[in-house]
């Protein structure tokens, strides 16, 4: 039976491409010492006789075979491979080999189940699917126009982060974009030009929501590892790490009005609770918070949303 594409085993072949590859080049006794190397241990590709026996090939006996093979034909795969990852995923960035790109698996899909639950209804909703859509029991199909959907133009693809966008959200001003992602990362665009403008590190785990205050000062992060972060967005300095939660952080949201001389955040978790944090106006948080726990119930008890 002929062997697939995916169980094949392609190092023999490669090695044979780079001995060839370096041959053609400026390193020549570099290829020598590869060349005779790889005939004492026997890797370079092998030959099958008539009756299915394999037998061990030297360097010169394939290089006759593919005579015809430049020694670029490494350096062509490679380019090929880029263009085809770059075209599969349409993404608008310049790749290369030394990433994961090209090796990274693609992503297992769990067979569709229908979900009734809260979470699922409420994105069900905002998309305009379903019963769910409207108030009132209207079925969402026309809440969406597809006029208005055939007026929204791309701007702007970014390859910023190395894998998941969880969240996105743009300052009071309009002048950036935060975004926050599963390679724990929180990072800051232009909203004019799509640079990036800083990358807030810290987080030990994925970033579930973030939100600026209403004067652009300080940037509060919420993550799986059951903290809240904050930095200062002038600087992308840190401020603050808060730890009072027991479960991932589902919304962090910085109060719209403040005193003078105080600001309030607010954070909630999957622990059923939430929490009000007092900050003073140079980023200093006291070290407890006000927090509110919902009764338990039986089963799980989330908090999945807030808002002020």
């Amino acid at each position: 039976m002929e062997e697939s594409n995916e169980d094949r085993n392609v190092s023999p072949e490669l090695y044979f491409l780079i001995a060839k590859f370096l041959s053609g080049g400026p390193l020549k006794e570099t290829a020598k010492t590869l060349i005779k190397e790889l005939e004492s241990v026997e890797v370079l590709p092998r030959r099958t006789d008539w009756e299915g026996n394999e037998h061990t090939q030297s360097y010169d006996e394939l290089s006759s075979q593919y005579k015809d093979m430049p020694p670029e034909r490494l350096a062509e795969v490679c380019q090929q491979a880029l263009r085809l990852s770059s075209s599969q995923g349409q993404v608008a960035a310049k790749l290369s080999l030394l990433g994961d790109t090209l090796v990274r698996p693609p992503p297992k899909y769990t067979p569709y189940k229908e979900d009734h639950s809260l979470v699922r209804r409420i994105a069900r909703r905002e998309l305009g699917f379903g019963s769910a859509a409207a108030l009132g029991g209207v079925g969402g199909k026309g809440l969406v126009s597809p006029r208005l959907l055939s007026g929204l133009q791309l701007q702007r693809r970014t390859l910023g982060h190395l894998s998941a966008v969880y969240c996105l959200l743009f300052d009071c001003t309009g002048r950036y974009v935060v975004t926050g992602a599963d390679d724990l990362l929180v990072k800051v665009w232009s909203a004019r030009d799509g640079r990036l403008l800083a990358t807030l590190r810290g987080a030990g785990a994925e970033i579930t929501d973030v939100c600026i205050t209403s004067d652009g000062a300080l940037l509060a992060a919420g993550s799986v590892e059951r903290a809240v972060r904050v930095w200062r967005l002038d600087t992308a300095a840190p401020v603050a790490s808060l730890t009072q939660h027991t479960g991932t952080i589902t919304a962090v949201h910085w109060s719209p009005t403040k005193d003078n001389d105080l600001r309030w955040l607010a954070s909630t978790s999957t622990d059923g609770s939430v929490a009000f944090w007092t900050c003073s106006r140079s980023g200093q948080f006291l070290s407890q918070p006000v927090q509110y726990v919902e009764r338990m119930r039986p089963g799980a008890c989330h908090m999945i949303c807030a808002a002020w």
